[in-house]
């Protein structure tokens, strides 16, 4: 299966500086992207591919310094993959089986 999820973050209220200075709510939106394979009844892949596009907001949320030499700094995108290899036994499935005492 392939699937994708769009994600747009964002705080409840605008933010303010120190002055009372709004800076916004707006933190920035992330884009996943999944493909899954069922190899087998037991083994099952799973990789992912997720990006991030962060606004300028985002690093006054974390507390990093926001003037204007300092935010030239700041990464406004995060890329990132992934590879899952799931391993699920068959006992995982059946029910456990009763031993006999002599």
């Amino acid at each position: 299966t392939i699937g994708a999820d769009y994600h747009y973050f964002a705080l409840n209220s605008d933010m303010k500086k120190a002055d009372g200075t709004l800076v916004g709510r707006d933190l920035g939106t992330e884009l996943d992207l999944v493909l899954n394979y069922n190899m087998n009844k037991f083994t099952n892949i799973e990789v992912g591919y997720c990006t991030m596009w962060a606004k300028s907001n985002m690093a006054f949320a974390k507390g990093q310094a926001t003037t204007d030499a300092a935010a030239s700094t700041f990464r406004k995108d995060a890329n990132w993959f992934y590879l899952m290899l799931k391993f699920t036994p068959d006992f995982m499935y059946t029910k456990p089986v009763a031993i006999k005492q002599p």
